[in-house]
């Protein structure tokens, strides 16, 4: 895993015990500070992978347990949207957990519809860049719902289930019997792949998507 992705976990880890966790970058040097509750060690450059003495070595500084790092946590890939009329009467769409998702509709149906591919988008650019994904939080009164493509949302589970697990493209097109290249389109968060296909590949890591039926809120 690289730095963005244990921060991430820490981060999973801190919400389900109660202890905050936060990253203090130090000026422009490679390194930071990642705290954990009042204790804290250094992170190198998060883009980079972490080798695995080194991420036994900053567990034992912040007092936990590795072994609960791997515990990989369901993502739920849903977000509140907040909607606003501009002074052209336009219906302009954001989203508080991912910034970068942006967009707007002649109508508030419009809007929304316009906005699942927007978070598709934003959140692919978020891992292609070794970003952690923004977990979704609470919808507040007056906001949406709305769902990442089931497809995007397929594709970057799988990157992250590769990712947790150490694995390359090359080993999971082993496990499945198809080239690379084939493995390197699924993966591939903008490439139009069918869905089935990342589907099989997702389960090939021992995990799966879940299907809900949900009701938009406002």
């Amino acid at each position: 895993m690289n730095g963005y992705e244990f921060e991430r976990r820490l981060r999973r880890l801190g919400r389900r015990e109660g202890v905050p966790v936060r990253y203090q970058a130090h000026g422009k040097g490679s390194h930071g500070r990642l705290y954990y509750g009042n204790r804290f060690t250094t992170l190198k450059d998060r883009k980079k992978p972490v080798g695995k003495g080194l991420l036994k070595a900053m567990c034992v500084q912040l007092g936990v347990d590795a072994d609960r790092l791997e515990e990989r946590m369901a993502m739920r890939y849903v977000y509140p949207v907040t909607i606003e009329a501009d002074e052209d009467g336009r219906h302009v769409a954001s989203a508080g957990d991912v910034p970068e998702a942006l967009t707007e509709g002649a109508s508030i149906a419009e809007a929304l519809h316009a906005m699942s591919d927007a978070l598709g988008a934003a959140l692919a650019g978020y891992d292609l860049a070794g970003r952690a994904l923004p977990v979704p939080g609470e919808p507040e009164p007056g906001q949406y719902l709305v769902p990442v493509p089931a497809l995007v949302a397929a594709k970057l589970s799988l990157r992250g289930a590769m990712r947790a697990e150490g694995l390359s493209n090359v080993a999971l097109a082993a496990r499945m019997g198809v080239s690379e290249g084939a493995v390197r389109r699924l993966v591939d968060p903008d490439h139009a792949s069918r869905l089935d296909g990342v589907v099989k590949a997702l389960a090939q890591t021992g995990h799966g998507l879940i299907i809900e039926d949900y009701k938009e809120t406002a």
